[in-house]
């Protein structure tokens, strides 16, 4: 922060208007004009605003903020490893001290941050199981989607795949492991990286740099972690560069409505999407009417986060195919 004052001393920062654009706003073109699926594709028009804003403004360098989440706040795995050492008592005070602070239960806490990372794939089952009756219902990050046909995923490794993909995500050591992953789960925004030198000006990760990676894991807790005042070695580090209603907050501005008002908007269109798809793979891959009703469960708010994403990645695919499909 001090070099960025020392070579721009005039930089300030700006609030880009974007409250008139809505997920999934012309989802098909971000998510089939690409020469890969891109699982982000649904939040494209937050990019698209932003770029032009700062393309309009000759902008030599857009500082995004993905990695600050995982990186520069602290990190809720030392639980983990408090379990896994035994130190049990010292465990319970710093869950409650987490569930106070993020206005969470302590179950959902232990959940979330000692058991899921033992045991993930069991885990999600068994939250799946409990949380069984909607399509979305307990569905995690690595469990077989419900719309996810069982011969395709047991003739393409799906399990073997999930296995490995949660042995990276979580690792032997989940509270190192967050950080290792960062750059995998932050910065999907492919958009962003084919956009930006179209528009004259350099897309950096700051969050996502080594040395900001390193000084943040090498943070202790009782530093980094401050109940209700989340990201706390950010703000201060950020005091006099931050407009006061971003400085100030102690929440992150919920994305739920605004997902849930795209798909509100956009549902039906994405509904006839799947009806429509002509691609072979796409009725080999999907229960297509399972699909649909996973579209209109995310419609009324059903889920989560996880959820959500892998509805997403799903979207994102049936649109590709039926672009690659009508270009052939």
């Amino acid at each position: 922060m001090e070099e960025i004052r020392r070579h721009a001393p005039a930089a300030r920062p700006l609030v880009v208007d974007a409250d008139d654009v809505a997920d999934f706003d012309d989802f098909e073109h971000h998510a089939g004009d690409a020469d890969e699926p891109h699982p982000h594709a649904f939040r494209a028009p937050f990019w698209s605003r932003l770029h032009a804003a700062a393309a309009e403004l000759g902008c030599d360098t857009l500082l995004t903020g993905c990695g600050a989440d995982p990186v520069a706040d602290a990190n809720p795995y030392v639980l983990h490893r408090l379990a896994r050492t035994g130190r049990l008592r010292q465990l319970t005070r710093q869950a409650r001290a987490w569930a106070a602070g993020s206005e969470r239960g302590l179950r959902d806490v232990v959940h979330a941050y000692v058991v899921q990372p033992a045991l993930p794939l069991a885990t999600e089952r068994v939250t799946a199981l409990a949380r069984g009756g909607t399509v979305l219902g307990g569905l995690g990050t690595f469990n077989r989607p419900g719309w996810l046909r069982p011969g395709f995923a047991r003739a393409h490794g799906y399990r073997a795949a999930g296995v490995a993909e949660s042995r990276f995500v979580f690792g032997g050591t989940p509270e190192r492991s967050l950080y290792d992953a960062a750059n995998y789960a932050a910065a999907p925004d492919a958009l962003s990286w084919q956009r930006a030198p179209r528009d004259g000006f350099l897309l950096s990760h700051p969050f996502l740099d080594p040395a900001v990676i390193a000084t943040m894991s090498g943070l202790p807790a009782s530093v980094t972690f401050e109940p209700g005042r989340p990201k706390a070695v950010l703000r201060a580090a950020m005091a006099d560069l931050l407009p006061a209603r971003i400085a100030g907050r102690t929440l992150k501005v919920p994305f739920d409505d605004l997902y849930a008002r795209g798909l509100r908007a956009h549902g039906d269109e994405l509904i006839a999407l799947c009806r429509s798809a002509r691609h072979p793979l796409v009725p080999e891959m999907f229960d297509v009417e399972t699909l649909c009703q996973a579209i209109r469960e995310a419609r009324l708010g059903t889920g989560d986060s996880y959820a959500w994403d892998r509805l997403n990645r799903s979207l994102a695919l049936v649109s590709w195919l039926e672009r690659l499909n009508a270009g052939s």
